[in-house]
C-alpha cells in the first residue's frame, strides 16, 4: 500500500516490531520497509508476517536465501527488493615467500564448522609447514578455539583476532566458509570476495549465491576434515590457479558489493 513520495519513512526490523508496530506505522501515514530477517519462524509467526506484509511498502532482503524465507511464508515477492550489503573492492598485499594464511570467520562456532576447520590445518601443517589460520571477525568462542588449538597441537598457527573491521583479511590468501548448519552467512565473506580471495565452502544453497564452483572457489560436497586439509595443500600448489580464482571473486564483489551500486538500489527504493 504505497504511501506518497514525501511521507515519512521508517524502516522497521524484527519479526516482532514488523507484526506489532507496521500497522500503526502505517495509520500515522508512514512510508512503512522492512529489514528482512534469516531467521527460521513458526507457522504462526509467518500467517503473521503474511498479513502484516500488506501494509509494508517494501521488504529489504540481504541475500536470496533470506528472499526466499519470506516469499515461503507468503509474503508477495513484488514486496522484496534484493539489496547486498555495501563493500568495497581491495586486493591483498601477499608475498608468495611468506606462510600460507588462511582467513575465517570466528562466528562460526566450533561444533558448527569451526572445528573441522582447526583439525583441517593439524592435517595440513606437515605438507604445508608454513601454515597459518587467523580467525576474526565477530569471534564468538575464543576460549574454546585457543583450548582446541592447544590440544590439536596448532596454537602457534592459529591466530586468535576479533575485528570489527575487514583489514585483518589483507595478508590472506584463502578464506573458509564451512557451516553444518543453516544460517546467516558472515559479512566477511562478502568482504573476502572483495579481497580477491579464493572461497572454500560446503556445498548448501545459501553459499551457491556467492561461489561459483572452480570460478571463484570450491564448494565441497561432502566435508571433514581430511576432504578440507586436502583441499587446502591442492590450492596451496596451483598458486596460479588461486590467482584466477581471487579475480573472479573480486569480480564477482564489484559486480554485486560495490558501494555504487548498493547507493543506486538504496536511493531507488527510498526515493521512490
Amino acid at each position: 500500500m504505497p504511501r506518497e513520495t514525501n511521507a515519512k519513512t521508517i524502516l522497521i526490523v524484527g519479526a516482532q516490531m514488523q507484526i506489532f508496530a507496521t500497522f500503526f506505522f502505517w495509520l500515522a501515514r508512514f512510508r512503512v520497509l522492512w529489514l528482512a530477517s534469516h531467521n527460521e519462524y513458526n507457522n504462526q509467526t509467518k500467517t503473521l508476517m503474511r498479513i502484516m506484509s500488506r501494509f509494508a511498502e517494501t521488504i529489504l532482503a540481504p541475500n536470496q536465501a533470506t528472499e526466499a524465507l519470506y516469499l515461503k511464508a507468503g509474503v508477495p515477492g513484488k514486496k522484496l527488493v534484493l539489496i547486498y550489503p555495501s563493500c568495497k573492492s581491495k586486493l591483498g598485499i601477499r608475498s608468495p615467500n611468506s606462510a600460507f594464511i588462511i582467513g575465517c570467520d570466528g562466528e562460526i562456532g566450533i561444533e558448527h564448522g569451526l572445528g573441522i576447520i582447526l583439525r583441517s590445518v593439524k592435517n595440513a601443517q606437515d605438507i604445508l609447514g608454513t601454515i597459518k589460520l587467523i580467525i576474526s571477525g565477530n569471534v564468538t568462542e575464543k576460549n574454546q578455539i585457543e583450548w582446541l588449538s592447544q590440544e590439536l597441537g596448532i596454537s602457534n598457527r592459529v591466530q586468535v583476532a576479533p575485528s570489527k573491521g575487514q583489514g585483518w583479511m589483507a595478508p590472506c590468501h584463502l578464506f573458509l566458509v564451512i557451516r553444518q548448519r543453516p544460517s546467516a552467512l558472515p559479512l566477511s565473506l562478502a568482504a573476502a570476495l572483495s579481497h580477491g580471495l579464493p572461497i572454500v565452502a560446503n556445498d548448501m544453497l545459501n553459499h551457491r549465491e556467492f561461489i561459483q564452483h572452480n570460478k571463484n572457489g570450491i564448494l565441497l560436497k561432502d566435508i571433514n576434515s581430511d576432504i578440507l586439509s586436502q583441499t587446502i595443500i591442492n590450492l596451496s600448489r596451483k598458486p596460479e590457479w588461486m590467482d584466477e580464482l581471487g579475480r573472479e571473486s573480486s569480480r564477482f564483489a564489484e559486480e554485486r558489493f560495490s558501494p555504487e551500486t548498493t547507493q543506486e538500489k538504496i536511493q531507488a527504493v527510498f526515493l521512490h
